[in-house]
């Protein structure tokens, strides 16, 4: 059975209390909201810190990137 994952757990993953490899294990394959999706990019453009949004931009993009690639692959 697939799951959709919200961004709290996401969030919680990127803060390292959330073991989302473990969970993805026994949910495969993972699937994201458009809203999720729109929800990580906000916290990447409100972080306060250059550092932290740099950080924040890197975790959404290894995030992102598999689903975009997964949708171009999906186009006929």
């Amino acid at each position: 059975m697939g799951i959709i994952l919200d961004s709290s757990i996401l969030v919680a993953f990127e803060r390292r209390r959330f073991d989302l490899e473990r969970l993805l294990t026994d949910h495969a394959p993972p699937a994201l909201a458009a809203l999720t999706a729109a929800e990580l990019l906000i916290g990447v453009e409100r972080a306060d810190t250059p550092e932290r949004r740099s950080r924040r931009e890197s975790f959404v993009q290894n995030i992102l990137a598999p689903v975009a690639q997964d949708l171009v692959h999906s186009l006929p």
